[in-house]
């Protein structure tokens, strides 16, 4: 597969396709963030935002920033997110969001009182860590989260304060970046990333397809894989095979197609392109799974 840098993206492809130009409204977490978390005024917000989105576009134009995505933390959406947070706050366990782009997911965890400590955002470009800090005019009340730069499919790139490290594991808009060989490479890395005990777990939701396969990425040189439930179960059993470890793996995928929901005619969103929803649990030999809550 042929990963585009930032330039090369917009020489091959037009990127303002996914950029949305006015922001008419904002999710009410996300306004209630701003306000009570950054102290933004009320009607200051959408200006606010409009900058700093702009400037992480033109830095990475990626389709989850032109259009604001990033704006509905998705995390606190899922029907798992009571239990991440109890984890966090009163079990002192740790989260990591890999991909975290403005680290929106992590402020609103830190805002519903996990510790600032138990926070880690990962993404490939760092200069995404300082947009987040202007974002959310937070870097005292963030200072004890850390953030680690690198691209998990190269080899060489070593995340030592992460190895082991993490119970929880937040991958939205994540592996669906990915051919189905660099997704298991990734994902091998994220299994490193958790501790080695049943209950570590890896959360997220992503692009899937009612039929599972390659599909053309955001340019006609790449391609990625899009998952159905029953390819992201082999999927998970190749990983633990790999990693000499077990996973339960629980995932839904939409029954409306994502193109539906959006009014976009981007190449890469053919018909049947779905979010995929999941929650893997870490299993060891003698575990009793604990029976899942809230359903995805």
């Amino acid at each position: 597969m042929v990963h585009l840098d930032a330039d090369s993206l917009r020489n091959k492809e037009d990127v303002y396709q996914w950029y949305t130009a006015e922001i008419n409204a904002i999710p009410p977490a996300m306004r209630e963030l701003m306000e009570k978390h950054s102290g933004i005024p009320s009607d200051q917000i959408i200006q606010h935002i409009s900058d700093v989105r702009d400037r992480a576009f033109s830095l990475w134009p990626y389709p989850c920033i032109g259009q604001l995505r990033f704006l509905n933390l998705n995390l606190s959406m899922n029907p798992h997110y009571g239990e991440v947070l109890d984890r966090l706050t009163t079990q002192s366990q740790t989260l990591l969001d890999a991909g975290c782009c403005l680290g929106q997911d992590l402020r609103k965890l830190a805002f519903d009182g996990a510790p600032s400590s138990s926070l880690y955002g990962m993404d490939v470009e760092s200069s995404f860590f300082d947009l987040g800090f202007d974002l959310f005019l937070d870097k005292e009340k963030l200072a004890g989260a850390t953030f680690v730069s690198g691209n998990l499919l190269h080899d060489g790139a070593l995340f030592p304060q992460l190895e082991g490290a993490i119970d929880i594991i937040h991958a939205s808009s994540l592996l669906h970046l990915f051919t189905w060989e660099e997704q298991i490479n990734v994902a091998t890395r994220l299994v490193g990333f958790t501790k080695a005990k049943a209950g570590s777990m890896i959360i997220g939701r992503q692009v899937g397809a009612e039929n599972a396969g390659e599909y053309r990425g955001l340019n006609e040189e790449s391609t990625s894989y899009r998952h159905n439930v029953e390819s992201f179960e082999k999927f998970w059993a190749d990983v633990g095979e790999k990693t000499g470890s077990s996973w339960k793996t629980i995932a839904r995928l939409d029954t409306q197609d994502i193109v539906a929901g959006l009014n976009l005619s981007q190449n890469w969103m053919e018909p049947g392109t779905r979010r995929l929803h999941f929650v893997v649990t870490r299993q060891e030999p003698g575990f009793e799974p604990i029976k899942v809550g809230p359903s995805l």
